[in-house]
């Protein structure tokens, strides 16, 4: 299919169908699979729905019919294209739910046939597992944005679509780990929808730290060289990595060919070792410390129970200092003694802050005081208050001794 024709194709029915999801890869997604749906079976989607429901009997069954041959056609060609199950599986799903939104219900012994007489969705790719010996390798071509970005992912456990919307305000440094607030701010910014909060290995902070020292004026260079259409770099850009995810993966698939691990796997065409892979090396790692804290930075709620499994903000701190040995790439890991260490010196810093907040609080209560005993007219108010206060007791005194 030629790319200018596929650019081309364009659809009123598609796209109302997209308005009923929020997920800016699903949307992508979909209007993909559907765009190539109606080339296989050369027809134009806009002309394509009929209400079945309308129709008489025999109609009703020729359109049904006509629709489980197109479905058919169409995952033929799938299956001819060698893609992986899981594609395959995901493409005639999107049909079904697409035809199912406007009300066009096939048997399910059409779809259950179609999944029966496939391979399964399992992706069959066979992906090198990624330890800290081969991410070393890799991370040894790379620059001080490469360095900063691929460590971060590593001790974070955040995805690629994650860590370049990460703003500068998202990022404390004079946290020890340093935080990282990976926040929810619309459709393409957090799968979850939900904003939490993770952090990153002391060795990915000092890579951090290197980076933006270098960041403005690499910005600023990037925005005077890009010439591309409908493309345009701003200066203003607060995002920690001003770049977009396919920036970022092309600079992995670079360093990979840097380092000698370009291999693909010879069916799909895909690395054995991707930028993904980061995310699984977290997971993996900070599992041998605690599996239910390394899901809950990676943001993956629907594993754990909420009522179950909760954690306060300095207790996910002291157990990613706990486990964070794990992660460590150039560094060698630090022993129990010096763990222990860091974890007292964090207690003691949380014990200072709040001394110090109670001292401004004593000392703006003290204030207060202050001001009103040096007042005169509340000075005045408080004696005629207490001389009330006084009169009154008095007045019940004597009512007392009379009824005696």
């Amino acid at each position: 299919m030629a790319k200018e024709q596929f650019e081309r194709f364009q659809s009123k029915t598609v796209e109302d169908f997209l308005t009923n999801f929020t997920s800016g890869s699903t949307i992508r997604g979909y209007r993909c699979h559907l765009k190539y749906f109606f080339k296989v079976i050369g027809k134009d989607p806009d002309n394509y729905i009929v209400d079945v429901r309308r129709l008489e009997n025999n109609e009703q069954l020729d359109a049904l019919e006509t629709y489980e041959r197109d479905i058919k056609i169409y995952w033929k060609w799938l299956i001819e294209k060698k893609l992986a199950p899981k594609t395959t599986s995901n493409a005639v799903d999107v049909v079904r739910v697409f035809l199912k939104q406007y009300r066009i219900r096939l048997d399910d012994i059409v779809w259950e046939n179609i999944r029966r007489r496939g391979t399964g969705n399992k992706p069959i790719t066979q992906e090198a597992v990624l330890t800290p010996e081969i991410l070393k390798k890799i991370l040894i071509h790379g620059d001080a944005k490469s360095r900063a970005m691929f460590l971060t992912l590593a001790s974070s456990g955040m995805r690629i679509g994650e860590l370049v919307q990460l703003k500068l305000e998202d990022v404390d440094r004079d946290s020890k780990p340093t935080k990282i607030v990976v926040r929810y701010t619309g459709p393409n910014s957090v799968k979850t929808k939900t904003t939490r909060t993770t952090f990153i290995s002391n060795e990915a902070t000092d890579a951090l730290n290197e980076w933006l020292k270098q960041r403005s004026s690499v910005l600023a260079l990037a925005v005077q060289r890009t010439n591309f259409p409908n493309v345009k770099k701003e200066i203003e850009d607060n995002r920690v990595f001003p770049f977009e995810t396919s920036n970022a993966r092309n600079i992995w698939n670079g360093l990979l060919k840097k380092a000698k691990l370009d291999q693909k796997d010879p069916r799909t065409g895909r690395f054995l070792i991707h930028i993904h892979s980061t995310r699984k090396f977290f997971r993996t790692k900070f599992s041998k410390h605690d599996r239910d804290v390394a899901e809950l930075l990676m943001g993956h709620e629907g594993y754990l129970s909420p009522n179950y499994v909760r954690f306060t903000e300095d207790e996910l701190k002291e157990e990613y200092l706990k486990g964070m040995k794990h992660l460590l790439i150039f560094e060698a890991p630090s022993d129990e003694t010096t763990i222990i260490k860091e974890l007292r010196e964090h207690h003691q810093k949380e014990i200072s802050r709040l001394n110090k907040k109670i001292s401004e609080q004593d000392a703006k209560l003290s204030n207060i005081e202050k001001n009103l005993l040096e007042n005169p007219l509340f000075i005045e108010k408080l004696r005629g208050m207490m001389t009330g206060k006084w009169g009154e007791l008095r007045q019940e005194k004597e009512k007392k001794k009379v009824k005696a």
